[in-house]
């Protein structure tokens, strides 16, 4: 499987459960289309933290890597990584690139 494929297998695992967490109107859409920020169901701050979290511990199960990604939402391309789940995968992808995944 492509590393794109994996790193959207884990984005889609960490949706899942922040799903869980939210209301009927609010869940995420699987989909590399769906918005994050700046959308009719974009994450509030909490709802973001939520999904980066549970994302890390994901991405760490399936490529055995410890990725920060909460860095990602102090940087000054904060609103471009997250602008969708596409973008955030190609984010984890390019990073995953630098460091080596297993």
């Amino acid at each position: 499987m492509a590393m794109e494929d994996r790193v959207l297998e884990a984005i889609y695992a960490a949706i899942d459960e922040l799903n869980e967490m939210l209301a009927e109107e609010a869940k995420l859409r699987k989909s590399p289309e769906t918005p994050l920020v700046d959308g009719p169901r974009q994450l509030d701050s909490l709802g973001m933290v939520n999904l980066v979290v549970t994302l890390e511990s994901s991405l760490e199960n399936t490529f055995g890597l410890a990725l920060n990604l909460a860095d990602a939402l102090e940087s000054d391309e904060m609103m471009d990584i997250f602008r969708s789940v596409g973008s955030l995968r190609d984010h984890i992808v390019g990073r995953l690139d630098r460091h080596g995944p297993d």
